[in-house]
Order: structure tokens, then sequence, then C-alpha cells
């Protein structure tokens, strides 16, 4: 509850860059390493679905 709680305050303070003088530098990495996770998800996602198709 609280662990979700913390995240769902984290991914607003990356999302919304709220506090981006303090965290900006967090929030930059933060942002490279999702979308180093993100964009093979999605581009599999894609791949998967268009062979579905």
């Amino acid at each position: 509850m609280y662990i979700t709680r913390m995240f769902k305050r984290i991914l607003f303070i990356v999302f919304t860059g709220t506090y981006a003088p303090v965290y900006s530098m967090f929030q930059m990495r933060f942002h490279i390493a999702v979308l180093k996770i993100l964009i093979p998800l999605l581009s599999a996602g894609s791949n998967r679905n268009f062979n579905s198709c």
C-alpha cells in the first residue's frame, strides 16, 4: 500500500516535473532508463501485433 503510494508520487513527480530543480538530473536519467526499457517493449509489441494481423 505504502510502496504503491510512493511509486505513484514518484511517477507524478517524473511526469509533471513539479520538482524539476531537485529532480532534474534524476528525472533525466530516469526518463532515459524508461525509454531504453519501453522502446524495445513497444517495438516488440507492435511487431507482434503486425504479425498477428
